[in-house]
């Protein structure tokens, strides 16, 4: 008997947080920086946050893809049992 699968639950990925507004005391371009220790801290905590936040989305979306894989890979077995099934009763006696 043929086992049709199932489809995995439709993922969708989490909004991300905003990037960081850069402090006014930054400037990206020339990487000069007039900020004190503590306004650097939390713009590299707010920017280490959001890296975070990507990087476990981005994980997330390699395990649903995962999940998509095997599923077409169950369909695909599903298929060939279907046709050696439908093969088997049109050759039956």
């Amino acid at each position: 008997m043929c086992m049709a699968p199932v489809a995995p639950v439709q993922w969708t990925p989490p909004p991300l947080p905003r990037k960081p507004a850069v402090p006014s005391c930054l400037d990206l371009k020339s990487h000069i920086s007039t900020c004190s220790k503590t306004v650097l801290d939390r713009y590299n905590a707010a920017v280490e946050a959001r890296n975070a936040a990507v990087r476990t989305r981005v994980s997330a979306s390699g395990d649903y893809i995962q999940l998509l894989n095997h599923y077409t890979l169950a369909v695909n077995d599903y298929e060939n049992c279907e046709v050696h099934r439908l093969n088997d009763a049109l050759h039956a006696d």
